[in-house]
């Protein structure tokens, strides 16, 4: 109950749109980013935000990633990296992701009442994963709602997976257990070990365009074709021109995610179109 009043308590102004969907600081300190903060997760009004992961090269929309959005005096809204740095040094991060992660459950529920099939990525860092009691008592949602668990892909940057953290690894397990999928993002070391990553849950991993397109950057065709044999799926975010998506096709990719395919919306319209 304490989780679903959680949920609630976080529902408003899930239809705005926001008038600006990107934009810095600039003209705010620190302290009135983390005031901004501070009041958004006290209040609940951590926005939720979707972008559509795209099949390619058909361009059929697939999966939704959520993002947070933070509304400041003006009434637009802050991304994540205008504020991340402030919320992570006062200890705000897991609150952030707690907030968006029911917001996600929440708009679990509605989609899978039109397409069973949608899954929604959703970041959680490496504080809220530590955090035992808040994933005790996800877990224990989670478990009195099967069926939502599938359509959960949770999203941990590489830097944030410690492989051998010993609260991660238990926590990923039983998440796995349910019938949730992990997904890998902000790759800089392309080494991965395709083996260990399906072994602990991952069924995805994205990687920006920039380092595949860059000619010192990793093979794109090899390292989709590698992963692919331990069953993960290669997805190629923050794809922004046409060009680009023209060169990384030559390399077979599949999935794809970026503002040529659509900036992050309110989930409103976003559900209706999965």
């Amino acid at each position: 109950e304490r989780l679903q009043d959680a949920a609630t308590a976080s529902s408003g102004g899930l239809g705005r749109q926001a008038r600006i969907e990107r934009r810095t600081a600039a003209g705010m300190t620190e302290a009135q980013v983390l005031d901004l903060v501070r009041a958004a997760v006290a209040d609940g009004a951590v926005d939720l935000y979707l972008q559509p992961v795209v099949t390619l090269p058909q361009r059929r929309r697939r999966y939704y990633e959520c993002f947070s959005r933070i509304p400041d005096q003006r009434g637009d809204l802050l991304a994540a990296d205008t504020y991340m740095a402030a919320a992570e040094a006062a200890g705000l991060l897991a609150p952030i992701d707690n907030l968006l992660l029911f917001r996600a459950v929440q708009l679990v529920r509605r989609a899978r009442s039109q397409n069973a099939h949608v899954g929604f990525f959703c970041n959680v860092s490496g504080h809220t994963l530590r955090d035992s009691g808040f994933m005790n008592d996800f877990l224990s949602f989670l478990e009195d709602n099967p069926e939502l668990a599938p359509s959960l892909i949770l999203e941990i940057a590489q830097p944030d997976w410690a492989p051998e953290d010993i609260a991660i690894k238990r926590h990923m397990e039983s998440l796995v257990g349910l019938g949730a999928r992990f997904s890998m993002d902000h790759v800089e070391d392309f080494e991965l070990d395709g083996m260990l990553l399906r072994r602990r849950g991952f069924r995805f991993v994205k990687i920006a365009a920039g380092p595949l397109l860059a000619e010192s950057g990793p093979d794109a065709h090899r390292l989709k074709r590698s992963l692919a044999l331990d069953d993960i799926q290669l997805i190629v975010e923050k794809i922004e021109r046409e060009r680009d998506l023209v060169e990384l096709l030559e390399h077979d990719i599949e999935l794809g995610q970026g503002y040529l395919f659509g900036e992050p919306r309110a989930p409103a319209s976003s559900v209706e179109a999965a």
